[in-house]
């Protein structure tokens, strides 16, 4: 199948985006440049591989092609991999569509998110560490949003002020300071945020 008449050839072809005109049953009717380019591979060949040359098979795919079924779109993460062999996750976008004859057709967009998606594992790690060194510090640790609102307590804290995890977050953490420095405290405190300055008190 070739991609529509003017003007969506145009469209087709000089799409940013990376742009599959597919079967339902998988064939690849069509690939743009910028799809090429993705996966490193000819028009020809991404045709003659089909979707299951391209796609890591899978309960993430699965789950998309029968919600497509369904609804008649979907949108998945999915793994692809490219003619040098390598892989990357894209974010895979797909509508089915009626030619002029009624058969039906569909139209994939991918995007390369495999940036993204390194930089939330990474993140998820590093978060992951700093819980696990805060669960087992032998002093009080105290986490708090750009707002100056208390977000996290590990237990040394709680045992220091009588508190639980629940009961410090946002300015709840206040009530762990004697009441008559406890408007004094909640005020710098909050200035000191507001100002990205040093906190300290005794």
């Amino acid at each position: 199948m070739a991609p529509p008449s003017v003007p969506y050839v145009a469209l087709f072809e000089h799409a940013l985006d990376a742009v599959l005109l597919t079967a339902p049953d998988g064939r690849i009717e069509a690939a743009n440049p910028a799809a090429c380019r993705m996966l490193g591979r000819s028009e020809e060949e991404i045709r003659s591989l089909g979707r299951a040359g391209i796609v890591d098979g899978g309960a993430a795919l699965d789950a998309a092609l029968d919600e497509r079924r369904k609804s008649g779109h979907a949108r998945a993460e999915l793994r692809l991999r490219r003619g040098d062999g390598t892989s990357f996750v894209a974010d895979v976008s797909s509508a089915i569509f009626p030619d002029e004859a009624g058969a039906p057709h569909t139209v994939t967009i991918l995007r390369d998110v495999s940036a993204e998606v390194a930089a939330e594992n990474a993140l998820r790690e590093s978060e992951s560490r700093f819980r696990t060194l805060a669960a087992t510090a032998p002093v009080g640790i105290f986490q708090t949003d750009a707002t100056g609102a208390c977000v996290y307590v590990n237990e040394r804290w709680c045992e220091y002020a009588g508190m639980s995890l629940a009961d410090a977050l946002g300015s709840g953490w206040t009530f762990a300071v004697h009441p008559e420095d406890r408007a004094r405290i909640a005020a710098r405190w909050i200035d000191a945020s507001a100002n990205d300055r040093r906190f300290e008190e005794e």
